[in-house]
């Protein structure tokens, strides 16, 4: 049956994206400290999280941080705008196809020739079915639903003639969109049908007169007259797109600290080893199943090196400003899908592109509080299907008894403002052992990070 293909969508839309040019990377971290405090981190990260933000940050001074070990960090996030989720539910619940489905045999069970009046009957049940699934596909048609997943695990040692960093990084960025075609093609059936039902009204005493209407989706030859020859899983062309990109790096942060300057300036590099896979999935709605999804054939797998470079200055004590280029080589990812035909890969005209990234941060940091705040000076394409992004991130940090951290934050996006999301976290430290954890969102979008590390 076509409807638990259905029930299968939110499955494969949550786990991938989509647009119709070309997707970016948006500046993003899952690390919960940065989650907890809006997004800021390139001025105020430490040892476990400098390379995900500013490299520089192993160098400048952070008495008592030896090792720092994240083991790992998790995040994700959830953005629903058009209420998609809500939508397919209720679409769903409705039960439109199987309803479709049963009122064509229905009215296929019936020979208009001996029992018109029951036949007309079933049809106008017909008629109504198929405007309630004309219906239901447009309270679903072009809604979008994003997502994105990310971990890390980093090794920092912090100093200030030679810091250095090993970094695991993995994030996918994904979504999808239904596209909803069919209204000519339900619009023809529903006139075949009327037309044939006012030929039968008009003649209720010779039917046959209804043979010769040229109908589509009405059979009106002698053996299998008035029967609908409409099939559900074939004649339906709307489309299930998705796409999106899992992009993995493996790198090694090195930094150093010009303590002979007047002021103390830090510079930072990480080179790295990217690996894309990108992927660009459409199927009618018919046949969109995940048992059918074959990754392979929707995916194409990219490996390059690229670097990323920051610097981190302390102007007076306690105030430090940060500057950082990530993917500072500029990057293209065509999306390709195999020809079932020719079983041969071709290009769908759309790519995944990872442009230079640059933010500026600036953090006053005492003994018991800590205030930044960061600023996208590049707009950045969006990975999923929302707009661009340009993000403003402004986050405070309160330190309790030298083991809690509490935290707030507010990330505004300065291109699109239904994305502007408020945050809090928790963090933990007794000893060695460190804990955080976050929470972000607004009435559309919802975030969480977790992370345990170990510092000695």
């Amino acid at each position: 049956m076509w409807i638990p293909r259905w029930q299968r969508l939110p499955i494969i839309l949550i786990t991938s994206g989509v647009t119709t040019a070309s997707l970016a990377a948006p500046f993003n971290s899952f690390d919960p400290r940065s989650m907890g405090m809006g997004g800021v981190g390139v001025a105020v990260s430490n040892g476990n999280t400098a390379p995900l933000f500013n490299p520089a940050l192993l160098a400048t001074e952070n008495e008592g941080e030896d090792v720092m070990l994240t083991i790992p960090a998790f995040g994700g996030r959830a953005y629903d705008p058009d209420d998609f989720v809500d939508a397919v539910d209720e679409f769903q619940e409705a039960d439109y196809l199987d309803g479709l489905d049963a009122s064509i045999d229905a009215v296929s069970n019936i020979d208009p020739e001996t029992n018109t009046s029951a036949y007309l009957n079933e049809v106008t049940l017909l008629v109504d079915d198929i405007e309630a699934l004309d219906t239901g596909l447009v309270s679903i048609s072009d809604k979008m639903i994003q997502g994105e997943l990310g971990t890390s695990i980093i090794v920092g040692v912090p100093g200030e003639k030679l810091g250095f960093a090993v970094l695991a990084n993995s994030w996918l960025a994904a979504g999808g969109v239904i596209h909803y075609t069919d209204e000519q093609v339900l619009g023809d059936l529903t006139s075949d049908i009327q037309t044939f039902s006012q030929c039968l009204s008009d003649n209720p005493s010779d039917p046959t007169l209804c043979q010769d209407l040229g109908l589509t989706y009405i059979d009106t030859s002698a053996s299998n007259f008035g029967d609908v020859s409409f099939d559900v899983e074939n004649d339906l062309t709307s489309s299930v797109e998705i796409r999106g990109i899992v992009l993995s790096e493996v790198g090694v942060s090195l930094a150093h600290r010009l303590a002979s300057l007047q002021t103390p300036l830090s510079i930072g590099v990480t080179p790295k080893y990217v690996m894309a896979t990108v992927f660009d999935y459409q199927a009618n709605v018919d046949t969109a199943d995940e048992d059918d999804f074959d990754a392979d054939d929707y995916s194409e797998d990219y490996a390059d090196f690229n670097l990323d470079v920051g610097a981190a200055l302390e102007f007076a004590p306690g105030w430090r400003a940060g500057l950082v280029v990530k993917h500072l080589i500029a990057q293209e990812y065509e999306t390709l899908r195999r020809n079932p035909e020719t079983g041969v890969k071709e290009k769908t005209g759309n790519s995944v592109e990872l442009n230079p990234q640059v933010r500026i941060g600036v953090s006053w940091q005492t003994d018991w509080y800590t205030l930044a705040a960061d600023l996208d000076l590049t707009e950045n394409e969006p990975a999923g299907l929302e707009d661009p992004s340009q993000y403003l991130a402004l986050g405070a940090e309160i330190e309790g008894w030298d083991w809690v951290q509490l935290r707030l934050g507010y990330r505004a996006d300065l291109s699109n403002s239904d994305r502007s999301t408020a945050s809090i976290g928790l963090g933990l430290s007794p000893g060695p052992v460190h804990f955080d954890i976050a929470f972000a969102g607004n009435g559309d979008e919802v975030g969480a990070a977790v992370q345990l590390g170990l510092q000695f």
